[in-house]
């Protein structure tokens, strides 16, 4: 993937603490047995943004070793820590300490004026990387890590230009995708690699995370929050996924 220098904004996206200093890939005890061990099997596979501490030595190590990160996520199933960086996706063993893979992105093109590109695991702790320039993903093995292009068809307004910044999944497995620069929000089915346009209230401008708690509305569909600097919304699934009601609340815990 190709990135055009001086452009992409180096910081980390969705960490929820500064990370202190440690020895070279050193996560404090708490990383090696408190995030698998206080999440119910009801609970997401991926740790979220407030439950990030533990990790803060082991991304602070990353940094100082190799490149800064541009988003990471934690596999708690599998104890790893996936980072997201420039030219490569890191994938690192939380208990050892060490990295078990570098996987090279392929050639691409990215904006840095809008959302960087995200990452999202899925249960089988497949990676999957967005580009913020087309509707691509890039797809990570979690046993081989062999990576391959996926072209996603847009169903409605296939003439535009869109590239997603922000990725999550539900429980249900279904992937969800706000664009990188108009605020728009679309349901992505990775068997068909199509996705569907879910008409949202208001638009969401300049949000760069997205996130699925494990709270649904009270007819049993998803919620999704939103987040952009100190602004939450929370995205309110209609029945049918064609549409989602946006409201000013912060993400349910």
């Amino acid at each position: 993937m190709k990135y055009r220098s001086g452009l992409i904004p180096l910081v980390v996206i969705v960490a929820a603490t500064s990370i202190g200093c440690s020895d070279p890939l050193s996560a404090p005890a708490s990383a090696r047995s408190e995030a698998p061990a206080t999440r119910s099997s009801k609970d997401r596979y991926e740790v979220a943004a407030q439950d990030m501490a533990p990790y803060g030595a082991l991304l602070k190590a990353h940094e100082q070793g190799e490149q800064r990160a541009l988003r990471f996520k934690v596999d708690v199933v599998r104890n790893r820590l996936w980072v997201l960086g420039l030219k490569h996706v890191y994938v690192y063993d939380i208990t050892a300490k060490h990295l078990i893979r570098r996987v090279a992105l392929p050639n691409g093109s990215t904006a840095g004026f809008v959302c960087s590109p995200d990452l999202a695991l899925d249960r089988s702790g497949a990676a999957f990387i967005s580009s913020n320039v087309e509707s691509k993903l890039w797809k990570i093995d979690a046993e081989d890590f062999g990576i391959q292009a996926q072209e996603i068809t847009l169903r409605a307004g296939a003439n535009r230009d869109i590239g997603f910044g922000a990725l999550t999944f539900v429980e249900d497995g279904v992937l969800y995708a706000l664009t990188a620069h108009e605020g728009s929000l679309w349901r992505i089915d990775l068997t068909t690699l199509r996705a569907n346009e879910v008409a949202l209230s208001e638009r969401l401008l300049n949000t760069c995370i997205l996130t699925a708690p494990v709270q649904r509305t009270q007819s049993g569909f998803p919620i999704l929050c939103a987040t952009a600097g100190k602004q939450f919304r929370q995205i309110a699934i209609a029945p049918d996924f064609t549409s989602g009601h946006v409201a000013n609340k912060k993400c349910p815990s």
